[in-house]
Order: structure tokens, then C-alpha cells, then sequence
């Protein structure tokens, strides 16, 4: 359906953008280009405010954050932090830590299982040594990114603050404050993920929220918490209405974040759960889609 169509007779006066990184901003290769980044500038240009809602630690989203030259605060973790970059201000929504050590005990388990658990200024990984497993997964040959892509890896996911912890028990032990949230990685046969997930829902119920980014690994927050819920508190700090929000992303953790934008974009590499959600989609991030869209939008 064509940008114009979805946007009769809907309110016009948007105030705030909010994006996805990976599968939205960036190029598979990781590449911010330079027409996403203009036609983000133009955002800005026409009185919107421009910001980020990733699934990411901080320290990985501020680079990319800071490259489109977001206005607004930044929301990380999937909605467990946000802070203001131009002043230091920050929120956080973390995950009870008693929460958080059951869930990874219940991870010990599964064999082929990776569990990173989120603080703000550093995560700990329990696993195989997590710096030396990226860097010989990307840096073995053939390159899964070009050399520049594979650069701009190393940057946001491996030069970041990581302790490795070891086991499960070493981890659980060495959480002695709330984290932001758990990223439970999935190596081993799918269904054992499903379970695992399907295992935190009988134990916790509605005591927590559960997201996804990627297929293989579930995300684990504080109950109420989500990219949505870090926009709300902004929209708000701004005096605007969810109508006034324009959101883009691409998986399932975006999904909240369409539904509440008064005008909520899929890209095209979302999943067809996504697209349905969404009152447009785009392009591609291949083919530079959200700046199509916001070239449309702009027109």
C-alpha cells in the first residue's frame, strides 16, 4: 500500500522517530550509508526528534546512536535503560536479581545454552570465553562481513566491557545487583529453547517479559518492560501523544513499538509477524528502506 494511503486521514503532526539498529538502520555488512543518514538528518531538519530503541547494551548502541545524531535519549536493552547522551541523565527498569539467578540456574540444564546477563556498564557471560568465540567465529575464514563490516563488529560486540564468568554457578554468584536483563543464547536442537521459554512462563508467569531478536535466543526482563514501554516514558517527558510517534523496526521485539506508534513501520526483511502488525512497510535494509521510507514521508 503506498505511504500516502496509510497516512489519510490519520494525524500528520509526528514529533518523535524511533529505530531499530540491526535489520533497520544498518546494512547486513553493518553499514550505516550515507543516504539513511541524510535522510535521517532531514527528520531532524523538519522538527522531529530522532532516536534509538535496540536490544542492545548500551556501550554496543551508542556509536550508531551518536553517527545518526540522535535528539532524543537513547533506549537500550530493550527498554531497560535510557539515558540522555547529551547530559549523562539516565533511567533504568532492571530485572530482579533473585529473578534473574533462578532464570539462569534453569538455563544450567541445557548443554548447548550461552547466558549473558546485562548491567550498564559491563554484562557477564557464562559460556565459552566470549570475546575469543566472536572474534574466531567472524575473523575465520571466509568472512561472514566484508573487512569493514567485520570491523564495525569487533567495535560494538567485541571492544565492549565483557566478564567472562564461567559456569552457570560462578554466574549466578557473581550477580549481586539487579542486571538490566538476560540474553539466553539457543546452540543446542531448537525445541530445547521453546522449552526453556516455555519453562520461564510456568515458573514466572506474568513476573517478567520475554522478547527476541533473533531465533535463537530469548531475551529476559522485568515485568511491564520493552522498547514501547522506554518510548512511552520519553513521549512523555517530551508532551507528546503515541499518535505523534513514528516507529521502525524489524523483529520481533518490535513488535510493541509498531503497535504503539501512531504510525508503525516494518521493514522488509521483517518476518511476515511483524509485517502484520505494522500499518507500513518498507524496503529492505539492503536496500536502504528506512530511507526510502523517510524520503516518502518527507516529500
Amino acid at each position: 500500500m503506498e505511504l500516502n494511503r496509510v497516512l489519510e486521514g490519520r494525524n500528520r503532526d509526528f514529533k518523535l522517530l524511533v529505530l531499530d539498529i540491526d535489520g533497520t538502520i544498518i546494512t547486513n555488512d553493518r553499514r550505516l550509508t550515507r543516504r539513511t543518514i541524510e535522510a535521517i538528518q532531514r527528520v531532524k531538519a523538519a522538527g522531529i526528534k530522532v532516536t534509538v530503541a535496540t536490544g542492545r547494551q548500551h556501550p554496543s548502541a551508542v556509536h550508531i546512536a551518536r553517527a545518526i545524531g540522535i535528539n532524543a535519549p537513547l533506549i537500550s536493552s530493550d527498554g531497560a535503560m535510557i539515558q540522555d547522551l547529551s547530559t549523562g541523565e539516565t533511567e533504568i527498569y532492571p530485572l530482579d536479581k533473585e529473578k534473574a539467578k533462578r532464570a539462569v540456574k534453569m538455563a544450567e540444564k541445557y548443554k548447548g545454552f550461552r547466558v549473558e546477563v546485562f548491567f550498564e556498564k559491563t554484562r557477564y557471560h557464562a559460556g565459552e570465553g566470549y570475546k575469543r568465540r566472536l572474534l574466531k567465529k567472524y575473523l575465520t575464514p571466509p568472512l561472514r562481513h566484508s573487512i569493514l563490516g567485520t570491523l564495525y563488529y569487533i567495535r560494538d560486540f567485541v571492544c565492549v566491557p565483557v566478564e567472562d564468568k564461567g559456569d552457570i554457578d560462578r554466574t549466578i554468584a557473581a550477580i549481586q545487583e539487579d542486571p538490566l536483563k538476560l540474553a539466553v543464547y539457543g546452540y543446542g536442537p531448537p525445541e530445547e529453547l521453546v522449552r526453556y521459554r516455555q519453562e520461564l512462563s510456568d515458573e514466572f508467569g506474568s513476573e517478567i517479559s520475554m522478547t527476541t531478536a533473533l531465533t535463537h535466543c530469548v531475551d529476559v526482563l522485568e515485568k511491564g518492560v520493552s522498547k514501547a514501554q522506554g518510548i512511552a516514558v520519553i513521549a512523555e517527558k517530551l508532551g507528546i501523544s503515541s499518535e505523534q510517534v513514528i516507529t521502525v523496526g524489524d523483529n520481533l521485539n518490535d513488535i510493541e513499538m509498531i503497535q504503539y506508534a501512531g504510525l508503525g513501520v516494518a521493514m522488509g526483511n521483517a518476518s511476515q509477524q511483524v509485517k502484520e502488525k505494522a500499518d507500513y512497510v518498507t524496503a529492505t535494509n539492503e536496500e536502504e528502506g528506512l530511507a526510502q521510507f523517510l524520503e516518502k514521508l518527507l516529500a
